[in-house]
């Protein structure tokens, strides 16, 4: 270093220059690929995770910060100095609408605006020190890589999924070639058109007109999960409206056993699993039949009215039942119904409204039909109510009132005068009737398990005893069957705007809709000159007439390619597989670097990603599982959700706010190695913390004061006891810590360390012990320490300190003797000491007995702390 000053015992000490060892370090790390992970080592591999970022036009925020360099890549330094051979990597979630949206803001094209912020977003991550492999660099908007994503798309397509096939892991059900789908024979009498339209029905990827979430500030289709609780888009906060939309879909319900299943397979924390456990929404239940009746009991439509539940032990308390507003009672039957305007009308406002709350804890309201439904036991007329808390999509879109015994029948029968029928009491009930507590649905309903009152022959018997019995009964007569189903839906994956992977599918008038062939991919986007959408939500991609036009691969004739492009998702669903093979033209990984990698030992990132990405690339990992193209059946191994980073007044980081902090800034007035090290001590690890200037400004005091300490390091220092002790302690603490991510507690173990040793200089062993223990948190002032005092770089690749048990077994400790909590003495004493013994020898020193004899009372209480404190209380 160039420059240099006298510390206090006038020594040359070369000055901390945190922003000139930034770029001596990074570009030395650059050209000796320090970082570099090796396929097939011998040492064991750690596959490290982070979800990689959107390159946005504003540059990496606090969150990115944190989550990266103070609490993620020390860990993986740490790992690297344990002698693991690590993968930890960095790309680009390069498509999506926010770049779509900036592009069409500044009018530039997409792929400008990308390929600059993915250049910023670099030079950020390398001042910050991020120690990426970047020779495995990915952007999901490259050619090279959305030629896989289009692969996989294709593989969807032909492919359907058999839920009986056993897997070679023992594991039931299974991806297969469309070509192995059994064809029934009448079906095969018709034809190739008649096969290949029952094959679509089948299919993992398929094309559908269906009611979607629709943005029109985006002006493009979005997922439910896109949708925030109050009805608004998640990436422009403008509320979506309902549109039927021609869309491809993904089969994602197919995997849906196996995604809830194989939660047992990894290491999540619980709030993850739960999440996606109640997403899926498994339940166990039965569809049962009512007949649809006038008020006088005759049966006025053949079809039957079909429910589901999970509590067939209450069907003896039905009051009404409900069905969705887009129900076919609804759609198809309107005109027999006594009530058919106010149908109309309720249900016409209700769709009307209904994308804006449909995820809200609004009040219930229903309209009724003026039909009934006849109890398929006792024969009784309930009325039929249309309500929009019901949805046509989720079990059968139709469902039996109970309303003593669920919350939302019962708000619903409260406000429509229904009849509250308590069939279920506590399983201690003894009693004839239900006078001894119907006081448990005077105010909300007894959703409890029990034993079964007012249910006929049914009385007495268990909750669980009365589901199978009933069950079983209205099986024998043709009206109940066993069912399972979800709450989760498959997979809405078009949208019309122009930033997305191309979908490789072409229309042909003779052979209707046709797959691209492999030898076909990439197909790349069209050039545009205008990128806006049209008004009617039609993507911009239909003004490239000539790219429009092509030729069908099956018959050769004239074609016209498919204009929706995929969701933001699409390449995220797998862009953990391909840093293991970024660089394949052949195959989407090589197996055998997979089965080396995967899966990845440590995932990391936000808790708002659990019930999407996680979820997507759950689903299209074990469907690469099933192909065969990967070797195991989870790709993460753990998963953990770090907490934000919130402005100095403890609110979430926004510009209206006014209490962003950018981290450009930050960085350049304290440098990399104090931000780091501030984003690891701020607090733990899953906590949401506010930033402190005055906190990052005492973490770099400590940094300084940490390099002239190991700069003051004699070679002939004899290091005591206590020196000893405090050192083997502290590699102890941020051994343990580390691997826990606990670096808060790391930190200022290391704090209290340099206050408790600055008095006596560390021999040049110790220095070099003190700067690896430091490496993983400052790696550039690590590095150059570690040049400083005679060493060849890298300090990353050295051995991790190891402490020894022996200096951690003290032959003498200090306490702190106080008197009411003053300080009134120290103490030295053997390590083995009891606390009487303490006490004895504490009640010796001249002060301690000055101020005890003063207490009127005497000693009422002693507090103790083994091998710290002694407190005597009057």
């Amino acid at each position: 270093m160039s420059e240099s000053r006298q510390n206090s015992e006038g020594k040359k000490v070369p000055i901390y220059n945190p922003q000139l060892l930034q770029k001596k370090w990074t570009a030395f790390w650059l050209k000796n690929k320090t970082f570099k992970a090796y396929d097939f080592d011998k040492r064991q591999k750690k596959y490290i995770l982070v979800e990689y970022p959107y390159p946005s036009s504003a540059g990496l925020h606090m969150g990115h910060t944190r989550n990266y360099a103070g609490l993620i890549d020390p860990y993986v330094r740490f790992l690297r100095m344990n002698n693991y051979n690590v993968l930890y990597p960095m790309g680009w979630d390069s498509f999506g609408l926010p770049a779509y949206n900036y592009a069409l803001k500044i009018g530039k094209s997409p792929q400008e605006v990308v390929k600059q912020n993915i250049k910023n977003f670099k030079e950020q991550l390398l001042k910050l020190g991020i120690s990426v492999d970047w020779d495995r660099e990915i952007n999901t908007s490259d050619p090279s890589y959305y030629k896989w994503t289009q692969w996989i798309f294709l593989q969807l397509y032909n492919h359907w999924y058999d839920p009986d096939f056993v897997r070679k892991d023992g594991g039931k059900g299974k991806a297969r070639n469309i070509a192995e789908l059994p064809i029934p024979k009448e079906i095969r009498e018709k034809g190739k058109k008649a096969i290949k339209e029952y094959q679509d029905k089948f299919r993992l990827a398929y094309k559908d007109k269906i009611e979607v979430f629709y943005c029109p500030s985006c002006k493009t289709a979005v997922a439910r999960e896109e949708v925030e609780s109050d009805g608004t888009h998640e990436r422009c906060h403008n509320p979506v409206e309902l549109k039927m939309v021609d869309q491809w879909i993904l089969r994602m319900t197919a995997y849906a056993d196996r995604l809830i299943d194989d939660l047992k397979l990894v290491d999540f924390d619980e709030s993850i699993k739960q999440a996606q456990i109640n997403w899926i929404g498994r339940k166990y239940g039965a569809d049962i039949k009512f007949e649809i009746v006038d008020n006088a009991g005759k049966k006025i439509i053949d079809k039957d009215l079909w429910v589901f539940t999970t509590r067939a032990d209450t069907l003896m308390g039905v009051s009404f039942v409900v069905i969705s507003p887009k129900h076919w009672l609804v759609r198809d039957y309107k005109n027999l119904m006594p009530n058919k305007q106010g149908v109309v009308n309720y249900v016409t406002n209700a769709l009307a409204t209904r994308a804006s709350h449909e995820f809200e804890n609004k009040a219930k309201t229903g309209e009724k039909t003026g039909l009934y439904a006849k109890h398929p036991i006792t024969g009784k007329l309930v009325p039929i109510f249309v309500a929009d808390y019901v949805l046509e999509d989720v079990g059968t879109g139709a469902v039996m009132g109970v309303p003593a015994h669920d919350q939302r029948d019962y708000e619903f029968a409260k406000k429509y005068g229904l009849d509250i029928i308590v069939v279920i009491a506590p399983k201690n009930y003894k009693g004839k009737d239900t006078k001894d507590f119907d006081k448990l649905v005077k105010e909300q309903a007894y959703t409890e398990y029990g034993v079964l009152v007012n249910s006929g022959k049914y009385n007495g018997l268990t909750t669980e005893q009365a589901k199978k019995q009933i069950v079983k009964d209205l099986q024998k007569q043709g009206a109940g069957k066993i069912r399972k189903y979800y709450k989760l839906r498959d997979w809405n994956f078009s949208r019309q705007h122009y930033w997305g992977e191309p979908i490789p599918m072409v229309y042909c008038k003779k052979c209707g809709i046709v797959p691209l062939k492999t030898s076909d991919l990439p197909l790349k986007h069209p050039k545009l000159d205008n990128y806006k959408p049209f008004d009617d939500g039609k993507s911009p991609i239909w003004r490239a007439k000539e790219w429009l036009q092509t030729t069908c691969p099956v018959c050769g004739g004239p074609a016209t390619r498919e204009t929706d492009v995929m969701p933001t998702w699409a390449g995220s669903n797998w862009y953990y597989v391909r840093y293991i093979d970024p660089h394949n033209n052949e195959r989407l990984v090589d197996y055998n670097k997979a089965e080396y990698w995967l899966p990845v030992d440590y995932y990391d990132g936000g808790a708002e990603h659990t019930t999407m990405h996680l979820l997507y690339s759950r689903f299209i990992y074990k469907f690469l599982y099933d192909l065969g193209v990967v070797p195991y059946p989870e790709p993460y191994q753990k998963r953990k959700h770090h907490g934000l980073v919130y402005g100095p007044d403890g609110k979430k980081m926004s510009k209206s706010r006014g209490n962003v902090i950018n981290p450009n800034d930050v960085v350049d007035e304290y440098g990399a190695d104090a931000v780091r090290t501030y984003m690891g001590f701020m607090g733990p690890y899953e906590a949401n913390i506010p930033w402190s200037d005055e906190a990052l400004r005492g973490v770099k005091r400590f940094l300084e004061r940490l390099w002239e300490y190991t700069l003051s390091y004699d070679e002939n220092t004899q290091l005591n006891e206590d020196y000893l002790y405090n050192l083997h302690f502290l590699i102890k603490k941020i051994t343990e810590d580390i691997q826990e991510f606990k670096h808060n507690t790391a930190i200022a173990s290391y704090m209290e360390f340099l206050n408790k040793v600055k008095k006596q200089k560390p021999n040049k062993q110790v220095a070099e012990i003190l700067i690896k223990l430091i490496a993983p948190y400052a790696p550039f002032m690590a590095e150059e320490l570690w040049e400083l005092i005679g060493n060849k770089p890298s300090v990353h690749l050295q051995k991790w300190p190891k402490y020894n048990e022996k200096y951690l077994q003290k032959s003498k400790v200090k306490y702190v003797v106080q008197v009411n909590g003053k300080v009134r003495g120290q103490l030295e004493i053997d390590a083995n000491a009891s606390e009487e013994q303490v006490k004895k020898q504490a009640l010796k020193i001249e002060n301690v007995k000055k101020y005890v004899d003063k207490l009127s009372n005497g000693i009422k209480k002693v507090v103790f702390i083994k091998d710290k404190l002694i407190n005597f209380v009057g």
